[in-house]
Parts: C-alpha cells; sequence; structure tokens
C-alpha cells in the first residue's frame, strides 16, 4: 500500500460507528441526538438489550427455517398460531438462550423432562413447511411432509443436504439412502392434527396443566348440560304452542337469504349467514317468551343465570400452537445417524 501510495481509511468517527452499531444490531437509524452522542462501550450492551435485537436478529433464522405464515399451493391455506414460533425466536434472541437449548427445544420440545408451552411452541419448526389440502396422492404427499422435516433439520442443524439421498447416495457426501431412510423414521410418528383436510392447532402445556383444565371443563360441562336440556325442553313446548297457533303474520315472512342461511348446518354458515340466522333465531325466542307463563319466565331466568356464571367460571383455555402430534402407539424405530456398518 505504501508502495501504490494508498492509505488505509482513517478510523471511524463517532458518529459512525454509533450508526454503524443501531443499523446492525437493531435494523433501524439511531435518532439525530442519539447520532450525535459519544460512542460508549455501554451502547452495545443497551442496544443488545432492546427488543428491537431479537426483532432483527431472529428474521435470519426464520429465513434458515422456511418461516411462514400460509400452506403455498393454490389456497395458499393460514398456518393457525404459527406466529407463535416467530415470537418465540424473537424471545429466544432477546432473552439470550443457550445455543444448545435453542436447539433441543425445537427438534423435541414436547419431549423435554421439563416441557412446558414455550418449549412446545419451538417445535413449531417442524412443522412449517408448505402443505397442500388437496393431493393427488395421500401417501407420497406424506413422504413429501416428512422429506421437508428432513430437509430442514439436516440444513440447519447439520450443514448438510441429505435430502440428496432420497432417491440415491449422495454425490458428494458419505451420506446414503439407508442414512437417509434411517434418519426419516426419527420423524415418522409425526402426524398433523386435520379435521378433514382443515389444518388445526393444538393446546400446549405441561401434563399438569391441561389435565387440570380438561378436568375443570368436564366438571362445568357436568353441571351445565343438564340446564341446557331443561332450556331446550321448555323452548320445545312453546316452540308447539306458537306452532299450534297457525299465524301467518306478515313478522314471518323471512327473506330468501335467511331462509337459505337457517337451512345450513350451524358450524358450516358464513359469517353472513350466521348472522342471518342468529337475527332470526333472536326473533322466535321473543315470539316464544310471549307465550311462556310467569313461572316458566322465572324458570328460565334462573336457569340462564345459573348458566351465565357457569360460563363466566370457566378456567381460560391454554394457549394453541402450530404443531405436530404423536401417533399414540405407534414405536419409533431405533436409529443410529449416518452409520456405515451393522445397525445393531
Amino acid at each position: 500500500m505504501e508502495q501504490r501510495g494508498i492509505r488505509p481509511a482513517r478510523p471511524a468517527d463517532d458518529r459512525t460507528l454509533v450508526r454503524r452499531l443501531y443499523l446492525t444490531l437493531t435494523g433501524l437509524p439511531p435518532l439525530p441526538e442519539q447520532a450525535a452522542a459519544p460512542y460508549t462501550d455501554t451502547l452495545i450492551d443497551d442496544l443488545l438489550s432492546r427488543p428491537q435485537y431479537g426483532e432483527r436478529w431472529a428474521r435470519h433464522w426464520l429465513d434458515v427455517v422456511r418461516y411462514a405464515e400460509s400452506n403455498g399451493y393454490e389456497r395458499d391455506g393460514t398456518k393457525p398460531s404459527a406466529w407463535r414460533y416467530r415470537d418465540w425466536v424473537i424471545d429466544a434472541f432477546n432473552s439470550n438462550k443457550r445455543f444448545d437449548r435453542f436447539i433441543a427445544e425445537q427438534l423435541a420440545g414436547d419431549e423435554l423432562e421439563d416441557s412446558n408451552a414455550e418449549s412446545q411452541i419451538a417445535t413449531t419448526f417442524l412443522r412449517l413447511g408448505v402443505w397442500d389440502d388437496e393431493p393427488a396422492d395421500q401417501r407420497m404427499d406424506r413422504y413429501d411432509q416428512l422429506d421437508d422435516v428432513l430437509a430442514t433439520t439436516s440444513a440447519a442443524f447439520l450443514g448438510l443436504t441429505l435430502r440428496c439421498a432420497r432417491c440415491h447416495d449422495h454425490k458428494f457426501e458419505p451420506l446414503s439412502q439407508k442414512d437417509y431412510t434411517r434418519v426419516l423414521s426419527i420423524f415418522e410418528p409425526l402426524q398433523r392434527p386435520l379435521k378433514g383436510q382443515t389444518e388445526l392447532d393444538r393446546q400446549v402445556g405441561t401434563a399438569a396443566e391441561l389435565k387440570a383444565y380438561e378436568d375443570a371443563v368436564r366438571a362445568a360441562d357436568a353441571e351445565a348440560d343438564p340446564l341446557r336440556k331443561l332450556i331446550a325442553n321448555l323452548k320445545r313446548g312453546l316452540l308447539e304452542r306458537l306452532q299450534s297457533r297457525g299465524e301467518e303474520t306478515q313478522a314471518w315472512q323471512e327473506s330468501l337469504p335467511t331462509v337459505l342461511a337457517l337451512r345450513v348446518a350451524p358450524e358450516r354458515r358464513s359469517a353472513k349467514q350466521a348472522k342471518l340466522a342468529d337475527a332470526f333465531e333472536k326473533k322466535l325466542d321473543a315470539h316464544m317468551l310471549d307465550l311462556a307463563t310467569g313461572e316458566e319466565r322465572g324458570q328460565l331466568d334462573g336457569w340462564n343465570r345459573r348458566l351465565g356464571e357457569i360460563e363466566a367460571s370457566r378456567p381460560k383455555p391454554p394457549i394453541r400452537a402450530y404443531v405436530w402430534y404423536e401417533e399414540p402407539g405407534k414405536p419409533v424405530p431405533p436409529t443410529r445417524l449416518f452409520h456405515r456398518g451393522d445397525p445393531t
């Protein structure tokens, strides 16, 4: 450099260093007054402690693990509760989670001894790939899903393209098709929660938390169900009285959209149909109550009041996450990763 008359760049001034630190650690430029402040070593600790640090650097990990909140393909359906994993990664960076724990929770957060909602949310990592809700070949699609899990796991944590050995021994790495199938067997028990072909999320939490919630729901249902039956029986009698009057008044000339909405099962109604059906049912209830005796009105008020108290006392449901479940009773095959000799 001296022979060519080239001089090194002069040391960066404080304003330049401050700006570089803000952009590198938080992705945001400093405010004018922040840029004008002198550089100090404490600035690094300050920026690392800000929530923007995790928000900036989590993006890089989310790219590695193919994070998305929709499925791809034609309909590109939403992945329910997938956003919780995004927040988990941000929190992992901001809380300085140990890297070995960062890995373990994503691969087996539901299997750890201290497994809880947080570590179970981390296993969303395994389910983030594309998903086809109408595959031409169900079995092929099943193994395409598992291949996606294997490919992302091997690339993210091993730095290897193990996926290449799905169809043939790897051309450039000492990985065979047998190695591929042995690793794939680890993920074989994973099952996708579905209702028909609609994707579902699952409740997460410790075994004790989930059991306590289920017990509380059963207890509430045990008290509420008899009340609902009493209310339904009384309303059925009122409806029979109303029908026996045979009134054909203008009040019952409903619009065609309302009639069509009432013909659709409640769980399959659109938001608009549900609104029309609800309005009709409220109108019907009002007409039936006009025929109720004072005693019947008192019974309905008491039952509905108690039913409201039961519903208000129900525990808050556990949070839900976009995670797989393991098929009950399906054993996990013994596996030795990349073992080239006798598998025993």
